[in-house]
């Protein structure tokens, strides 16, 4: 058949084949149409297309195509993948999923295929249990698994639940996550790489392979070629001169090895060191545990131990600081679980294992968090840090031990900003510390830093290093042969979009000390993965760097070590001078060895080429010509009262620079802590007395969110009630303590559960359970709680499930009873959620409103009331109970005032109402149509007679029909309406209103009301009230008639003066034609003048004295008389130049007496006008043109023939000056 239809096709006339190929595209078309119709109605990437089109979200979705996380999930698969969206998550997010293995105790292993989220942002929290209050497993933000960062997460909880809570603020969003969970399984799957043991649930790896989850190599790269690989220790043994995991690298260079289950895993702990023996104080720890805990690890034999405690236990606590003098460790600030930040100094003796408290005698510590501390002598310095209520200090506080005294030290050299999470590294020989990078605070916000300083502690001075152009901050720096060390810490500053920046760095830079320089160490690619982190701490042992614990999402509990290079395997010196980051080695002559700098004697301050070699002093610093920009600039030093070079310094040269006592407080409040100080105009200042001044209210002082949110510069944060400074954020909540921050008053939270009045809003706080009251209308109570029943918290924050609280049959932590009719009525039947005539004045689907004309809050068996609106109005809003009043004019909660502002005047109360005051003889348009005036149905209007004895005229025009009522009320009547028409259904009504129908009279006091009712709005009409006046029309008359004769006198003026205008400019326009043809006819000549240099002849011994000859002579009328005129030539000292834009030319003119030729005197007596040109030694050869007839009269120029006009152009006239001034002067001459 097919067969049949195609030759047929084939076969048939183009036209017939040319209709088929139109009708078989068409088709295609439709077909094409409907499946992308349907297909973009129906694309629900978590849910399913309803009849209607729209997508039904599975459980833990939301958005119109299902694409986003929202809500509560619970996953019961024993293998699954969680994720928040199909590509970028949504800002002000939260969602949970629950991943429940069905049996209590079993292990669940949840494992980052990708991750990125905004860092210290954006958290996704993984819980060991089943609900928000089980110990917290892991807090991960930032880019973990992306682009070119893969740092390896694999979490296991073993509770047999795992509680996933991710929140999103409203700023940055990145690409989310994708998470994949087993359920009793061994660690990673054992990575492909071996066998998982059915009941332990560990892994047996094969030979290649280590690691408990069998992901690392035996043997990285096969040894390198440079060692052999033991399989029955699964290792590299590396030939002579290698080394390192993999062999791959030579003795002399420095290499990483990570030791596993060392630590005790912990965040921002303060270490002490006592020879081999290290001090764990403290730290940010997920249990969150309530004392504080100390462990004691010994370096040399790996082991660790933790300390039992006595005496008065300080709580738990992170960023606070230690020090070890004589037999005790003293322990300064810190934050206590990022609730509150404390200035406590406590003591703990290592002998006796026991705790002290108030040891300060005089002066008081400071609240502070994210500082350091150094010992020096008898005295504990401490620096910067942040502080809720100072902000971020620049100061350097100093805790005598002798005398148990608190002091600020007064210091010298450059000012730098406080920072929170720097570094700082003391070189114990020349009593220095160096502090880098942290968090500071800059104009508008606070960002970081990649600063460099160093103390001297003993002259408390500050000076400028070379900046690392890396910053950071919570990292760590320990100092080792001469070189400063610096690692890890968080370098995340992107806020728009990613740009590369880490969250967790694996960075290793090396500064040089003698020779003040930066490097970077390159990372080894074997462990790399293992090793970024920030929150660690760093020490030195057996000329080792030890990196203990620190934070990555988890906390790390291996141990980090890195052994730098080695310069004695460099045999030759070439080898040994050769620069290699994190190794100073120098070539040591006498014993013809490699050896280390610091090793080697070097003259103070000599950082000469020969001991730095390709290692660039710094900056140039003799240009700084004071010291505070001296101090400054990296690399410079205030000197001998000039700016140098910091090598050039000594310790015999004293740095100082003028500054006020007071100009180290940075802060408002600590600056007027001080004695003698004030702060004024944003600075601190010397003060002689008087008051300060106001510094406002500390966020920290804030304990409820509204009142927070209330303040520009705070923020809230729900979980940790707490109300902190928006620039403190991330050094307040360093390691995600806060689950959810607000900075708009309408978003304030509920401080408790049982402020939720439905199962919905329950479930979006993650804290919270609904307990069903079982009676199947909707009644509940929402409780704090978690999937197996309501919990109760104790003070301390511990939580117990009671169920007690609430019967485990009604207990609800994921879905909501299908009834949900708020007590006010019941379902159609147990399995619908269709609640059926719902009771107690309530509507909705869900009897969740109250009906119309009533008030409240119908939520879970709230009461409605009816609406009070004193009779002007039926509806109001159902929550507030705020009256829509139907009448304009009629304002107020319950309709029970005028708008007085708007015009509208009377009582709305006992059956009153408000009218609009309206003036006779104005035309008045209203026009109500605003969505204030949704609910209108009636306006009123009021007027009274102007005058006693003319009518009035009354006209209405209403675009639609309305119903209008008119009545009147005089003294005669008092308290009486009379009405005077009715009209129903009126759009134009006119009437007059007649004085003798009506007492206009003052005393009668007559008011006519005007009632349009029974309309909708938008409404829009005009309403008029005219009457006349006799005797202000008679003025009006008499005034319009001297207007109009005025008008039209000013008219005629106006025109006359215009034709007399236009003939005046005619009359000058003819006359000055006239001129210029007169002038026209006037003789001309043109003159060439020559120059020259020449002695005056009347100064030369022999000649002839000459005088000048005039160009142009004009005759008096008697002709005995001339006006001759003369160039001249202005006198200019020798040498000097005519000025730009002058000249020495000028033309001189003289009255001279005229000698008459013979001929001309006997015709004197003949006058004449004619201006003639004299004839003179310069008219040679007829050279001079006679001049033409005069002008007969005043021709008309229109009648002048163009020859008349122009005359023959006379033939050139030279001339020649000469110098006529004596030989000081240049070029002066007349002729």
């Amino acid at each position: 058949m097919l067969d049949r239809n195609l030759m047929g096709f084939l076969f048939a006339k183009s036209k017939f084949r040319t209709q088929s190929c139109c009708r078989l595209i068409f088709i295609c078309l439709v077909l094409c149409l409907m499946v992308e119709l349907c297909w973009c109605s129906c694309d629900c990437y978590r849910g399913v297309c309803s009849e209607n089109g729209a997508c039904e979200c599975d459980e833990g979705w939301t958005g119109d195509r299902c694409d986003h996380c929202g809500g509560r999930a619970r996953l019961e698969a024993s293998t699954g993948t969680i994720h928040d969206s199909r590509g970028q998550y949504n800002t002000d997010t939260t969602c949970v999923w629950l991943v429940d293995s069905g049996m209590p105790g079993t292990s669940i292993s949840l494992y980052l295929e990708s991750f990125a989220t905004e860092c210290s942002w954006d958290y996704l929290y993984i819980f060991d249990g089943d609900s928000i209050y089980a110990p917290l497993a892991a807090a991960f933000s930032g880019p973990i698994r992306y682009n070119n960062v893969d740092i390896v997460h694999e979490v296991t909880t073993t509770s047999g639940y795992a509680f996933l809570y991710f929140y999103s603020d409203a700023a940055f969003k990145f690409e989310g996550f994708n998470i994949t969970y087993r359920v009793d399984g061994c660690p990673m799957g054992c990575s492909n790489h071996g066998v998982c043991h059915p009941v332990y649930k560990n892994c047996t790896c094969d030979p290649q392979w280590t690691g408990y989850a069998c992901d690392t190599p035996a043997c990285p790269a096969n040894c390198s070629d440079n060692g052999e690989c033991s399989i029955s220790q699964k290792i590299c043994v590396c030939r002579p001169g290698f080394k390192g995991s993999d062999c791959s690298m030579v003795s002399d260079e420095g290499y990483w090895q990570v030791e596993e289950d060392k630590a005790y895993g912990r965040a921002s702990a303060a270490v002490v060191q006592q020879d081999n023996i290290v001090w764990v104080v403290g730290g940010y720890e997920f249990d969150n545990k309530h004392n504080i805990t100390i462990v004691r690890y010994n370096v040399a034999d790996g082991s660790s131990e933790e300390i039992t405690q006595l005496g008065n236990i300080p709580r738990t606590r992170y960023g606070h600081t230690a020090v070890l003098y004589e037999d005790a460790i003293y322990m300064y600030g810190g934050s206590l679980h990022g609730s509150q930040v404390v200035g406590e100094l406590h003591v703990f003796n290592i002998t006796s294992s026991t705790w002290m408290s108030n040891v300060t005698l005089d002066g008081t510590p400071l609240p502070v968090e994210g500082h350091t501390a150094v010992l020096y002598e008898d005295t504990m310095v401490v620096m910067f840090g942040y502080s809720p209520k100072y902000g971020y200090l620049s100061v350097v506080q100093e805790y005598n031990f002798i005398n148990q005294t608190w002091t600020i030290a007064r210091t010298t050299g450059a000012q730098p900003l406080g920072t929170y999470g720097h570094s700082s590294a003391m070189d114990p020989i020349r009593n220095i510390v160096y502090i880098h990078g942290g968090f500071v605070p800059t104009a508008a916000q606070t960002d970081l830093t990649d600063d460099l300083y160093q103390y001297d502690l003993a002259k408390k001075e500050w000076r400028v290093l070379p900046s690392s152009l890396q910053p950071r901050f919570l990292h760590s720096a320990v100092i080792l042969n001469d070189i400063m060390f610096v690692y890890g810490g968080n370098t995340h500053t992107d806020s728009v979009q990613y740009t590369g920046a880490k969250c967790f760095s694996n960075d290793f830079l090396a500064y040089h000390i003698s020779c003040q320089s930066w490097s970077t160490i390159p990372s080894d690619a074997t462990i790399s993965p293992d090793i970024p982190r920030y929150g660690h701490a760093s020490f030195v042992y057996d000329d080792n760097i030890f990196i203990y614990s620190g934070f990555t999402g988890v906390m790390q509990d291996n141990i980090v070590v890195y052994h730098p290079g080695n310069c004695s395997a460099r045999t030759n010196e070439t080898l040994c001078l050769e620069i290699t980051p994190g190794l100073s080695c120098q070539w040591d002559d006498d014993d013809d060895q490699c050896i280390l700098r610091d090793q080697f004697e070097v003259e103070p301050g000599n950082t000469s080429s020969e001991h730095c070699p390709n290692i660039p002093l710094g900056p140039d610093c003799i240009g700084i010509g004071d010291c505070t920009h001296c101090q400054l600039a990296p690399g410079c030093a205030w000197c001998n009262s000039e700016c140098k070079h910091l090598s050039e310094c000594d310790s015999r040269h004293d740095i100082f620079c003028s500054v006020s006592v007071c100009g180290p407080f940075k802060n408002c409040r600590l600056c007027n802590d001080q004695e003698g100080c004030r702060w004024n105009d944003n600075e601190c200042q010397s003060y002689g007395g008087g008051s300060k001044s106001d510094c406002g209210i500390s966020c920290d002082d804030i304990s409820s969110c509204r009142s927070c949110l209330g303040e520009a510069s705070c923020m809230w944060c729900s979980n940790q009630q707490r109300c902190i400074n928006s620039n403190s954020y991330i050094t307040s909540f360093p390691y995600g303590l806060c689950w959810e921050w607000h900075t708009n008053q309408k978003n304030c939270p509920v401080t408790n559960c049982s402020l939720y009045q439905t199962c919905d809003s329950c479930h979006e706080d993650p804290h919270c359970g609904w307990c069903d009251s079982g009676d199947m209308t909707g009644i509940g109570t929402c409780k704090e709680g978690s999937l197996t029943g309501p919990v109760k918290v104790d003070d301390a924050g511990d939580a117990v499930v009671d169920m007690g609280l609430c019967p485990a049959e009604s207990w609800f932590f994921f879905d909501c009873p299908s009834c949900q009719c708020n007590g006010h009525s019941r379902c159609v039947n147990e399995t619908t959620s269709i609640c059926e005539n719902c009771q107690n004045n309530t509507t909705g689907p869900e009897c969740e409103i109250c009906a119309e004309g009533y008030f409240g809050d119908a939520l879970n068996g709230g009461s409605c009331t009816p609406c009070e609106c004193n009779n002007h109005g039926t509806l109001c809003d159902n929550y507030g109970g705020r009256c829509y009043c139907n009448t304009k004019g009629v304002t107020g909660p319950t309709c029970d005032s005028c708008d007085i502002q708007q015009n509208y005047y009377g009582n709305p109360l006992n059956s009153g109402t408000c009218y609009y005051k309206l003036s006779m003889n104005y035309e008045y348009t209203f026009n109500l149509s605003s969505n204030d005036d949704l609910y209108l149905t009636m306006i009123n209007l009021m007027t009274s007679p102007g005058v006693s004895n003319r009518d009035i005229e009354f006209i209405l025009q209403v675009g639609k029909n309305i119903n209008m009522n008119i009545t009147y009320r005089t003294n005669g009547m008092p308290g009486i309406e009379r009405e005077i028409v009715f009209r129903a259904n009126v759009d134009y009504y006119t009437t007059t209103l007649s004085a003798s129908d009506y007492n206009f009279e003052d005393e009668a006091n007559t008011t006519f009301y005007v009632y349009l009712s029974n309309f909708t709005v938008p409404l829009s009409f005009k309403v008029t009230f005219t009457q006349g006046n006799g005797q202000l029309s008679l003025i009006f008359y008499i005034l319009l008639y001297f207007i109009i004769t005025l008008v039209i006198l000013l008219s005629i003026m106006g025109i006359v003066w215009r034709f007399y205008q236009l003939y005046m400019n005619r009359v000058i326009t003819q006359n000055r034609a006239v001129e210029l043809a007169v002038m026209a006819r006037r003789p001309f000549a043109t003159v060439n003048l020559v120059i020259e240099n020449t002695v005056p002849p009347d100064i030369v011994a022999g000649t002839k004295k000459k005088y000048p000859l005039a160009f142009s002579t004009e005759n008096c009328s008697d002709s005995k008389a001339q006006v001759a005129t003369l160039f001249m030539q202005m006198p200019m000292p020798d040498g000097d130049k005519v000025p730009y834009g002058q000249t020495r030319f000028c033309l001189a003119s003289a009255l001279v007496q005229a000698k008459a030729k013979k001929g001309e005197r006997r015709n004197s007596h003949q006058k004449t006008e004619t201006r003639e040109p004299v004839r003179s030694e310069a008219c040679l050869n007829n050279a001079c043109t006679t001049p033409s007839p005069p002008l007969e009269g005043n021709p008309d120029p229109t009648d002048m023939d163009e020859r008349d006009l122009v005359e023959e152009r006379p033939r050139p006239e030279l001339h020649v000056i000469q110098n006529h001034f004596p030989a000081s002067y240049d070029n002066a001459a007349m002729v």
